[in-house]
């Protein structure tokens, strides 16, 4: 057991932040992975750059990335990035592979987006492992209220235009299934011309051995 920490532990020690290539989806996991593994030490050196910096922009936005990396929120949508991309990377490097044929090449893209609906709806399995990291993070795995402003829209409507509702609610709600959601339907959109083509070349092979 001891070993297999041990070993577990020198892979961290290597894993390093990656520069982020907006391009290529590789590169969005490694770069997610890499921050999922090394955030302790991320968070140590901003809190070393926030009140020790030299140059006052260099405070600011380490100040305020502490801000919105030290919260669940942020905690939880790494969990989901990194189950999405997970998937999305092994789709994108399947697909780059030059003796894919196109019913194996429409077949992965049918899995992965059934694969991703049930990962849609695995909600409470991601809030846990979100709450096991939170914990070893030393973040309080909890839900931040948000002020929603109101505007009146009668003129004997109650004086409260600031008002609080439920973040966790609102965040399953917009990013959770947002996440998710925004995914599966440009996989299905991007991918209908091949879907048809597939189709059309099934019916294809059909005929021929039918003639023949």
């Amino acid at each position: 057991m001891l070993k297999e920490l041990a070993c577990v532990s020198e892979v961290i020690r290597k894993v390093t932040l990656k520069r982020l290539c907006p391009t290529r989806w590789s590169s969005r996991h490694d770069s997610l992975v890499a921050l999922r593994f090394r955030y302790s030490d991320v968070v140590k050196v901003l809190s070393k750059i926030s009140p020790l910096s030299d140059s006052h922009n260099e405070r600011d936005a380490a100040g305020g990335l502490l801000k919105k990396i030290e919260i669940f929120e942020f905690i939880i949508l790494v969990v989901v990035q990194t189950k999405l991309l997970e998937r999305i990377n092994a789709l994108s490097k399947a697909l780059q592979s030059q003796e894919l044929m196109l019913d194996k090449a429409i077949h992965l893209l049918k899995n992965s987006v059934d694969s991703l609906m049930e990962m849609r709806d695995s909600y409470a399995q991601v809030k846990e492992a979100a709450e096991k990291l939170s914990n070893k993070y030393g973040v309080e795995p909890k839900f931040q209220y948000k002020h929603i402003r109101k505007v009146k829209k009668h003129f004997d409507e109650l004086c409260t235009d600031e008002r609080f509702s439920d973040p966790e609610y609102n965040f399953k709600m917009d990013a959770f299934y947002g996440c998710f959601d925004i995914l599966i339907i440009q996989l299905n959109q991007r991918f209908k011309g091949p879907v048809r083509a597939s189709n059309h070349l099934s019916i294809l092979v059909f005929l021929s051995s039918y003639l023949h």
